[in-house]
């Protein structure tokens, strides 16, 4: 499992304060598209959409300042080219559990 500690100096969020503004929205889409999204995903065993999951995740945390968070779209992206549903749905809990220490600690 990816660890991906709220208090990790390697994830110290948006260093641009226009970015650090928009954290709320930020955190408020990942919960949507993770809630919306991946279960669509699994229903049909997309492992295109899956791929294209992870790559968003891993762009998105890079850009927001989350490089450990990226860590877990990599993962995922690996997981679609071995058709490992088992292991990317461990991930996307762990995401949503990251996402909520986070959004916690930037309110």
């Amino acid at each position: 499992m990816t660890d991906c500690s709220p208090h990790s100096p390697s994830d110290p969020g948006p260093a641009d304060e226009v970015l650090r503004e928009l954290l709320p929205e930020f955190f408020a889409a990942w919960d949507r598209d993770l809630c919306k999204a991946y279960p669509e995903i699994i229903a049909v065993n997309d492992i295109d959409a899956l791929h294209r999951l992870g790559h968003t995740i891993k762009g998105s945390m890079i850009q927001f300042g989350f490089p450990r968070l990226a860590t877990i779209g990599v993962a995922l992206i690996q997981d679609a080219k071995q058709v490992d549903f088992t292991a990317a749905t461990e991930r996307i809990t762990d995401l949503q559990n990251q996402l909520s220490n986070l959004r916690d600690r930037f309110s």
